[in-house]
């Protein structure tokens, strides 16, 4: 099973193409259940934008877990620009891209 740390916690991740059910719709391209601990993202994300999607439920975690809500125009915002500033400057972020290729099998 797909999952990725976030502080102690593990959360699966899943691939999904699921429309309207338990909150996930097409609208979006992924959720984060913390009560769950999982990470879903829409089959239709590929590449760049899964990962950016991955990153973004990433984001959704933690502020889950610092007991914070920065809102989804802020997350949807710094998502992009975090993938972009940390493949800027040399962090190879290929093992999100693997956690994802996992998810899809």
């Amino acid at each position: 099973m797909a999952s990725v740390k976030i502080g102690p916690y593990n959360y699966s991740i899943e691939i999904t193409n699921a429309q309207d059910t338990d909150g996930f719709d097409n609208e979006r391209w992924g959720d984060c259940r913390s009560d769950k601990l999982r990470i879903r993202i829409h089959e239709q994300a590929d590449g760049e934008i899964a990962t950016v999607v991955l990153v973004h439920e990433m984001l959704h975690a933690l502020e889950y877990l610092m007991g914070q809500d920065l809102g989804e125009p802020v997350i949807r915002a710094l998502s992009p620009l975090l993938v972009c500033a940390l493949e800027d400057n040399g962090v190879d972020l290929t093992p999100l891209a693997d956690i994802i290729g996992e998810a899809r099998k």
